[in-house]
């Protein structure tokens, strides 16, 4: 899996990247031992090889622990301790030793035995054709070359989009492209109960994501965006969203409408108390892929932390109708 920032830690060729930067020596089967680069202590500084985390332990008795990183370091804080660099370059240096190619990841087409009937590729209709005027008005054109119109059947009058996991394919958001038909997604009998929406761009040095409800909502951002395909957080995809740890994600930022975000409260607290979790406000009316992309951003970059219930329902009382 392309992208994925954990398999590239996995991989990361640590014992031969610390004989490159410094002086180490064997402190047995599971650590490699070296000079502290933040307090200076001799040989305090010990990287497990196969956790690649160090610790120091004169640091983390004080010395010049605490402001810089408390004495204890995951691999990206290692790479900017050790070779003197930012975040985004650490994790440009894990990728690069680790072989992993690249942050985001290509898109599954769909295969032809679970398309239905009807189906047209999008990129082959005018381009004033309802479904792809819609992607085209909502700023997801890039869409196109991987999604179908259907005129027949079931999925009559919807826009097919893969939904995908890392570049995992795990079924399709059917979007109707009328206005008045309900619902507004029919999903494939073979899908999985557990889907996530990512967008394929993901950049791995900010350790944020923003949860959508859709596939057009997430890819209206356009990165490092998911869509739950509906508007509550059903247990069975809880266990993907906290694998998006090993994506580096600490905090999550939502932006639901207002039906959603009631819908989604609990969840927000009760269900995802290992991150750090934001709400981007929105009215009861607004919608991200109606927002459009930078607005989307604005909206971000002002979220609201949420730590406990208080915060919670202060925030539900006080959001704009």
């Amino acid at each position: 899996m392309a992208g994925n920032l954990r398999d590239a830690i996995d991989k990361f060729p640590i014992a031969r990247w610390l004989e490159g930067q410094a002086k180490t020596r064997d402190g047995g089967t599971a650590n490699l031992v070296m000079d502290c680069p933040v307090c200076g202590g001799r040989r305090k500084l010990w990287v497990h090889r196969e956790r690649k985390h160090g610790q120091c332990f004169k640091c983390a008795e004080g010395g010049a622990g605490g402001a810089v990183w408390d004495g204890k370091a995951g691999l990206i804080k290692l790479i900017e301790l050790i070779e003197r660099c930012d975040k985004r370059q650490a994790i440009d240096r894990i990728f690069e030793l680790s072989g992993v190619p690249d942050y985001g990841y290509t898109p599954r087409e769909i295969p032809e035995a679970v398309l239905p009937k009807g189906r047209i590729p999008l990129q082959e209709v005018h381009p004033l054709q309802p479904g792809r005027k819609m992607l085209a008005d909502r700023g997801c054109e890039h869409l196109v070359g991987a999604s179908y119109a259907v005129v027949e059947g079931r999925f009559r009058y919807r826009v097919i989009m893969p939904i995908q996991w890392f570049g995992e394919l795990l079924g399709f958001d059917a979007k109707a492209w009328l206005p008045a038909m309900k619902p507004k997604s029919l999903f494939p009998e073979w899908q999985e109960g557990g889907a996530i929406h990512t967008t394929a761009a993901w950049d791995h040095s900010e350790d944020f994501c923003v949860i959508t409800e859709s596939v057009l909502d997430a890819e209206t951002l356009g990165v490092n965006a998911v869509g739950i395909l509906g508007a509550v957080l059903r247990d069975a995809q809880l266990s993907r969203l906290l694998d998006l740890r090993g994506q580096g994600v600490r905090r999550l930022v939502w932006m639901l409408d207002g039906d959603a975000f009631t819908k989604a409260a609990n969840a927000i607290l009760r269900k995802t108390g290992r991150f750090e979790n934001y709400v981007a406000v929105l009215t009861r009316d607004e919608d991200p892929n109606d927002l459009g992309r930078q607005e989307c951003w604005n909206r971000v970059k002002t979220a609201v932390p949420v730590r406990d219930e208080f915060d919670l329902v202060k925030l539900q009382f006080s959001r704009p109708c």
